[in-house]
């Protein structure tokens, strides 16, 4: 019985001791949707409106340094297949550059922008934090030290240039390592139950490596779906 009950102790304390693989679940942050009954009205009487795309840094313009130019290209994509009639943002910012002399009434009649889409957030990578995994059991682990992981969100602003109104707030995330996803990035090494933890250990391979967790297409792909999600709520 003493050999069996020391067999079994032994056996915890070498599991314990040895490197365990946690599957990491984040909890996706609800997208914020938050359409004013302005811009709702509004596109019911004007449901193929001019529309500019003002980006966070409007002084760097549409050039081709910019480094988020493929984003802003595919928003305005977007809008162009939502039966927006999209105006060039470069000489719109051209205008904007004496907006202190203007009302918003003139920058309508300037222009003919019946609405302007604000980028107001752009975060790629957005940071995600957990210090819990689960293990091949599915059992909970605490772990000594917080796990960062990679997802993304934009965020957005609608004005209405005319009557210089709201038109409503709508943030859209990206979020790793959800429930149900196997990616192998989304495993981490740990020891003495949580006690010791090597997050720099891929998975993937045999090789420790850093690596982003989060791609360029799937970015985009986000933006896009975004933009999509937002026309729907505005035009229904």
């Amino acid at each position: 019985m003493k050999q069996i009950l020391f067999f079994a102790a032994s056996l915890v304390f070498l599991t314990s001791c040895a490197l365990q693989k946690g599957q990491i679940r984040m909890q996706k942050p609800e997208d914020e949707i938050i359409p004013t009954q302005a811009i709702m009205s509004f596109l019911a009487s004007n449901p193929n409106p001019s529309i500019v795309l003002r980006v966070p840094s409007p002084e760097q313009q549409a050039t081709e340094n910019d480094k988020n130019n493929n984003i802003y290209n595919a928003i305005e994509k977007e809008l162009i297949l939502g039966g927006f009639n999209v105006k060039d943002r470069a000489l719109f910012n051209e205008v904007t550059k004496k907006a202190k002399e203007y009302t918003y009434e003139q920058l309508h009649q300037l222009t003919g922008v019946d609405l302007i889409l604000e980028l107001t957030r752009l975060e790629n990578p957005h940071k995600y934090f957990t210090n819990t995994v689960y293990d091949r059991k599915n059992r909970k682990v605490i772990l000594s030290t917080d796990i960062v992981k990679h997802g993304s969100l934009v965020g957005f602003k609608l004005i209405i240039v005319a009557q210089n109104e709201h038109g409503g707030n709508y943030t859209f995330y990206y979020t790793p390592c959800l429930e149900g996803n196997n990616d192998c990035r989304c495993y981490v090494g740990y020891k003495n139950r949580g006690a010791r933890v090597y997050p720099s250990i891929s998975f993937c391979s045999r090789k420790k490596y850093s690596y982003q967790d989060f791609e360029k297409d799937n970015f985009e792909e986000l933006v896009r779906n975004g933009v999509k999600k937002l026309i729907f709520e505005i035009k229904k």
